[in-house]
């Protein structure tokens, strides 16, 4: 099924007019979404919307394709850009199957897709991105899988490697990778030993931002976690910073690895301060950081120790 990006324009004027800084889209806007994709079906499907979820209803006469009606298939057809609304506004398909069988009986089956059906990952059709050969990547060869709908550009910094980034008017969703030259080789476990136990030497990683990101910078949350099998830092901030003259609320989650004589930062942030929305934004961050992906540790057996 491709939805046709008028689908699209109409639940953005409506956005637009009821509220311009909006960052999630309101379950009102979803029904309208809703009814848009079942206008634009040409018969072939009903559509409703139940809380942030979009049913759609169909009925076929034997169980012929009920084989191909599954989450990845689904998923790999849905447009580009519809599939980039719905995983950045938290908005679930259900998609609500009725079809006979071999004997006549009239059954149903329910398929139901979620965030990372949404953003691609689980699909045949998913698009990777790696880092080998770029000339701010310091030879490390990290890959990941790029969100659906998101656009890649390079980052405009000198060590940002790239930048994936959902845009839509004033609404910014991004997820960076940026590298930097470390003043010495680290292994997997002395790695390891700086991440966890920084204050030992002399390390603040609550303080990270104020050189990086600049502004006023308030660390929510700083834990142990693991990139691509490999030792991280998870940071989870909000900030404030002036942009021409504009103060925009900042929430991100960054990911440190000391990876060989490289510092690796990897993560994700949105403008916005909303309460509700940053842990569904942690969570969305955290599946792309699921992704990431060190491809030399595959072919070294030695590697990292």
């Amino acid at each position: 099924m491709v939805y046709v990006r008028k689908i699209l324009i109409c639940l953005f004027l409506l956005f637009y007019v009821q509220n311009s800084f909006a960052l999630i889209f309101s379950e009102s806007m979803i029904k309208v979404l809703a009814k848009e994709m079942e206008k634009n079906s040409n018969g072939m499907y009903e559509c409703h919307a139940e809380g942030r979820t979009i049913v759609v209803e169909l009925y076929l006469m034997d169980e012929s394709y009920l084989d191909e009606l599954n989450a990845d298939k689904i998923a790999s057809e849905l447009d580009d850009d519809f599939s980039a609304v719905c995983a950045c506004h938290f908005i679930n398909i259900r998609y609500d199957i009725s079809y006979k069988d071999r004997l006549g009986a009239l059954r149903k089956k329910q398929v139901i897709l979620r965030s990372p059906d949404l953003l691609n990952f689980n699909s045949e059709t998913k698009e990777k991105y790696s880092t080998k050969g770029h000339k701010k990547a310091l030879g490390v060869n990290l890959t990941m899988l790029k969100p659906k709908g998101w656009k890649a550009k390079e980052g405009d910094g000198p060590h940002i490697v790239q930048n994936f980034e959902y845009k839509q008017g004033t609404n910014y969703v991004s997820y960076m990778i940026y590298m930097k030259d470390l003043p010495t080789f680290f292994s997997k476990r002395e790695a390891k030993e700086i991440l966890e136990g920084g204050e030992k030497y002399g390390i603040k990683y609550e303080d990270f931002g104020k050189d990086f990101l600049g502004g006023n910078i308030d660390v929510l949350s700083s834990t142990m976690d693991v990139v691509g099998n490999y030792p991280a830092r998870r940071i989870e901030y909000k900030m404030s910073a002036k942009r021409s003259g504009v103060t925009i609320n900042i929430y991100g989650v960054n990911w440190i690895v000391f990876y060989e004589d490289v510092y690796v930062l990897v993560g994700g942030s949105v403008n916005t301060h909303d309460q509700n929305a940053m842990p569904m934004f942690g969570h969305m961050f955290d599946l792309i950081t699921n992704n990431v992906r060190f491809y030399d540790q595959y072919n070294d057996k030695n590697y990292g120790k």
